[in-house]
């Protein structure tokens, strides 16, 4: 947008111009950058190894001296 002076594609001056203004000025005056970081975490593979193994079951059945059936939750990735 600071590239074409805060004018869309039509030669319109965007909507809140001034204020997309100031945030790029503040954001090339504290040089800013925004990364993301998409590699798991090192828990979540081992989890899935003690999943796959069935110790999860086993530490809560050994925890509370009941039987814990193998369920998934409603969330997965």
């Amino acid at each position: 947008m600071a590239e074409t002076d805060w004018k869309d594609s039509k030669g319109s001056l965007i909507r809140n111009a001034d204020l997309w203004k100031k945030i790029w000025e503040l954001a090339e005056k504290h040089r800013l950058d925004i990364t993301a970081n998409t590699d798991k975490h090192s828990y979540s593979g081992w989890l899935q190894e003690q999943m796959a193994a069935g110790r999860c079951e086993k530490e809560v059945e050994k925890q509370t001296g009941r039987k814990v059936m193998c369920q998934m939750s409603g969330y997965h990735y």
